[in-house]
């Protein structure tokens, strides 16, 4: 029983510290809140292009400074291939948050929406240079 409950505790303590090195990591950086919306651009009767919008909201509980210019979008490659315009509409510095928005427009011309949709995530990580240089990638279940 004893050693149940020994093996029990070490688990519980790997799984927690792991967590504490992946924030120490990221200097206290994490995607909080995302929302995302796709649909017709232009001419909504076909398919031919859409409008992937999102909003990212990264925590800053260390309130770590970023540098303005390096917050970057890495799309996944499908969406990448198919990129027609991408564009970061309005990025917000809170002291704990930082709000990012923007859009792609994709060439998906042929495609149902169905299989628009099958090619998801569009976004693999965001990618930010803190005030010190460091690059932060950060990464999240992005459908």
């Amino acid at each position: 029983m004893s050693t149940l409950l020994a093996l029990m505790i070490l688990i519980a303590s790997g799984c927690s510290s792991s967590k504490t090195d992946e924030n120490d990591e990221n200097k206290g950086l994490a995607i909080s809140n995302f929302q995302n919306g796709i649909g017709g651009e232009g001419d909504t009767a076909s398919f031919d292009k859409q409008k992937f919008s999102y909003e990212f909201i990264i925590s800053n509980e260390d309130k770590t400074e970023i540098k303005s210019d390096s917050i970057e979008i890495e799309l996944t490659h499908w969406i990448k291939q198919n990129q027609i315009e991408n564009e970061l509409t309005e990025v917000t510095f809170e002291p704990a948050t930082v709000v990012i928005k923007g859009f792609i427009i994709s060439d998906t011309k042929g495609l149902s929406k169905r299989e628009i949709l099958n090619q998801e995530p569009f976004i693999d990580s965001i990618i930010v240079v803190t005030g010190a240089g460091e690059k932060i990638v950060l990464k999240n279940d992005f459908q």
